[in-house]
């Protein structure tokens, strides 16, 4: 069967014995300094998700299997779904039994409204009542067509408590939102994941003895298009 890309969670990531996954948010800013000691900073483009990917020792069965993967990813034309696979949920609801149960209920997260006077606040709607959003929390979700974007971002706000109706008061996130979303747009809270590329150059093939492979790694970024 052909590959679809971006490859889901399941089909790669999950698929590769990761030992570590590092996700960050670089600054694209320059920054300059005036004669009379002022700095001044600008911005220089939308900030993207960054990460590295590092696996644990393996078989080299394992290690055949898994890089036949990272090869895969390293063309030009695939993608895959990244997400901070250690913390996958929200503070409030460590083993996402909550919002899960909600889903199976048929109650899909979803954008309920963005302040169109600012490009940092996001609301939900469809979240179990009383379920306490953190900062530091991600949220993530799919918009626009041709191609399908993909939303990630991390909650700003202290504490926000959703009310009996399933919904939240805005939250500010960052990075800034983009444009293309619309209110009922579906979100993840668990496991929220946004589309990346491996950074080209950047596969570590690591050291492979009679017996086992280790020091495999690779970065990734996230990718808007």
């Amino acid at each position: 069967m052909a590959l679809t890309f971006p490859l889901s969670l399941a089909g790669f990531l999950q698929a590769i014995p990761i030992k570590s996954i590092a996700f960050d948010l670089p600054e694209t800013a320059i920054s300059s300094r005036t004669e009379g000691g002022e700095v001044l900073t600008e911005t220089t483009g939308v900030r993207l998700w960054q990460g590295e990917v590092e696996l644990g020792r393996m078989t080299p069965l394992e290690a055949r299997e898994a890089m036949a993967l990272i090869r895969v990813m390293e063309g030009a034309e695939a993608s895959f779904l990244a997400s901070p696979l250690r913390t996958p949920y929200p503070k409030g609801d460590p083993t996402g039994a909550l919002v899960t149960a909600s889903i199976q209920s048929g109650f899909l997260p979803q954008v309920r409204l963005l302040n169109p006077t600012s490009a940092n606040l996001l609301s939900l709607r469809n979240l179990p009542a009383g379920l306490v959003i953190n900062r530091g929390d991600y949220v993530s979700f799919q918009y626009a067509t041709a191609p399908v974007r993909f939303a990630f971002h991390q909650i700003i706000e202290d504490t926000t408590t959703v009310d009996a109706s399933g919904l939240t008061d805005n939250m500010e996130v960052r990075p800034h939102l983009q444009p293309g979303w619309q209110v009922g747009d579906i979100a993840q809270i668990t496991f929220p994941r946004c589309k990346a590329k491996i950074l080209p150059g950047t596969v570590q093939r690591g050291r492979s003895t009679k017996f086992m492979t280790e020091g495999v790694s690779f970065q990734f970024q996230q990718t808007l298009r």
